[in-house]
């Protein structure tokens, strides 16, 4: 996850000021929720992306783990599916990720909403 920060936050960054130059220099107001709706859409596509097209995140890439998903290849829906699910899980205190501890297959809850789950390569 950490790996990935870095990656994300590099990225929006790099929006952020291209929006700021896009507006003239004009600085983007605290709060300003069209900015921070865009800031989510493009935290997602860089996650809907990089699972889609390479089943691997940056962070995954690193610890040697890809996407898995039944399907040939990873929907863009259960990419949103996922987004949502971890952030949700992530927002009641990591239930979802500890839920993996007593699932039999050792599935999180966006594994198993989105009908994916990871696997180590190595």
């Amino acid at each position: 996850m950490l790996y990935d920060a870095f990656a994300t936050i590099a990225i929006m960054m790099v929006l952020a000021m291209l929006v700021v130059a896009l507006r003239g220099g004009k600085p983007i107001a605290a709060g300003e929720i069209t900015f921070q709706l865009l800031l989510l859409l493009v935290h997602w596509l860089y996650f809907a992306y990089c699972w889609r097209y390479g089943r691997q995140t940056l962070g995954m890439r690193v610890w040697g783990v890809h996407l898995a998903t039944p399907a040939s290849e990873v929907s863009w829906s259960s990419t949103l599916i996922r987004y949502i699910a971890a952030w949700f899980s992530m927002l009641i205190v990591g239930a979802g990720f500890w839920s993996a501890i007593w699932h039999p297959a050792r599935l999180t809850w966006h594994d198993q909403f989105s009908n994916t789950w990871l696997e180590h390569r190595r």
